[in-house]
């Protein structure tokens, strides 16, 4: 947890603020902790209170506490705000979930913090939302379009993702994205970065993809001689994207040890570099993504609860391919012209009944797996539907009734290996698991044969 502080130094804002919560214990540790640097931080137990005092006094920020007697908080928020008032809000909360940020933003909220997360979070978000300028909310590109016109689509389930990302992308809040392999968890998360007011990079990594010997160091950094082959200190990814977004893709795939170091992280909001004797602060968004469904991955004992809770602050969910085939009549189109201006060559051209083949297409590979098809296409100058046999036929093959399960999984997973070549990335991708998960089923069955050889 923050321990409770005064707001840094080098930072003062001479602004006006008004606490509005029930709690007198926690407005007073926040009134006290923004006092030193604000010109004015006042208190209110009731909303009637509240509105008598912003009656006599236009406050700069409200941080608003959304449990009260007679009504919630965002209630109040945005019945000021239809009558005019304006300001800028901070919304806290006992607890968060998805559906709470998204009311309170749509009720003029620039941002949302749970009271498990500490004093110390709520004047970061305080200095976050109000510089010495009294910047009143977090702009948003005048570009908006060119950033969100990838995220291509007529579905209901798209539209309503493209309005989440326009509304949180100026926000600091943890956003956790799920969806299967190939719906494009890495296009949102760059797109949030890209509306974003943030300066710095747009850093991603796949946790999948790591050894647990080497994530900590590619994180955190390392200091010199922290471990046998650390020969020169060396920053960690935090770093690199600081005053940016981190995107930790398969965040499910990482190690248990690794995953309370993080916490800690997100919590403290400083690192500390492998063999190093000192934290180092960090200003970096956190954005988590997974193809597995982590709230089963926690009640199995796979992830940690608290780390699952604190990433999970934000939910956006990209639903597969097959679940909206209307979109299949705007993605062919536009990664046809992508991918054919990309080599120089005339784009496809759709016919509705190719469209219509298409949409019958189950997807198992999502929206990775139709731009692949229409790679293979302008390739061989085919209709991307005859293409699509291709892929269709890996997904019919049936095996012996007589095979266990492992059996089943083994010779599948080595047909995939096959299909790709021997390329294990690419049938990882195919598969839907991380090249970890196959290069360790791969090392147990090597070890298995080599015990029959020896025996």
């Amino acid at each position: 947890m923050h321990s409770v502080g005064p707001v840094r130094r080098g930072t003062p804002l001479q602004a006006s603020v008004l606490i509005v919560t029930e709690d007198a214990a926690f407005g007073d540790k926040l009134q006290r902790a923004l006092r030193p640097s604000c010109a004015l931080v006042d208190t209110a137990q009731e909303l009637a209170q509240a509105d008598a005092l912003r009656a006599r006094c236009l406050f700069d920020l409200i941080v608003l506490d959304i449990s009260h007697r007679d009504r919630t908080g965002i209630d109040w928020l945005a019945q000021t705000r239809s009558k005019g008032r304006r300001g800028t809000a901070v919304v806290v909360s006992d607890h968060t979930d998805a559906r709470l940020v998204l009311d309170a933003m749509h009720a003029g909220a620039q941002d949302f913090v749970e009271k498990s997360f500490g004093t110390q979070a709520l004047v970061d978000a305080v200095i976050r939302i109000l510089p010495p300028s009294h910047k009143t909310a977090p702009p948003v590109p005048a570009n908006v379009d060119e950033h969100i016109e990838a995220l291509v689509g007529r579905s209901p389930a798209i539209q309503d993702l493209r309005e989440k990302i326009i509304l949180l992308a100026p926000r600091s809040s943890l956003i956790l994205i799920q969806g299967e392999t190939g719906t494009g968890k890495e296009l949102v998360a760059q797109t949030l970065h890209e509306l974003s007011d943030r300066q710095g990079e747009f850093v991603p990594i796949n946790c999948g993809a790591l050894s647990p010997e080497i994530i900590e160091s590619e994180l955190f950094g390392h200091v010199r001689g922290a471990f046998t082959s650390a020969f020169n200190s060396r920053e960690g990814l935090f770093h690199y994207a600081r005053k940016g977004t981190l995107f930790l893709d398969e965040v499910s795939e990482m190690p248990w040890e690794m995953q309370a170091k993080l916490l800690r992280a997100l919590e403290e909001r400083s690192v500390r570099p492998v063999g190093a004797d000192r934290e180092v602060e960090i200003d970096t968004r956190v954005v988590c993504a997974s193809n597995r469904d982590l709230s089963e991955s926690v009640a199995a004992g796979k992830f940690r609860h608290d780390l699952y809770y604190r990433i999970n602050v934000i939910a956006l969910y990209i639903p597969p391919l097959r679940e909206r085939p209307e979109d299949l009549l705007d993605l062919a189109p536009y990664l046809s012209n992508a991918i054919a201006n990309e080599m120089g060559i005339e784009p496809l051209s759709f016919t509705e009944d190719e469209l219509k083949k298409l949409q019958s297409h189950t997807w198992y590979g999502n929206v990775r797996e139709l731009r692949n098809v229409i790679e293979r296409a302008l390739l061989l100058g085919q209709p991307p539907s005859e293409c699509c046999q291709i892929d269709s036929a890996v997904s019919t093959v049936t095996w012996p009734a007589h095979l266990t399960l492992a059996e089943v999984e083994k010779s599948h997973i080595l047909n995939m290996l096959s299909e790709a070549g021997g390329n294990k990335s690419e049938a990882a991708r195919r598969l839907g698991i991380s090249r970890k998960t196959l290069e360790r089923k791969v090392k147990t069955w090597n070890g298995e044969r080599s015990a029959q050889l020896s025996g």
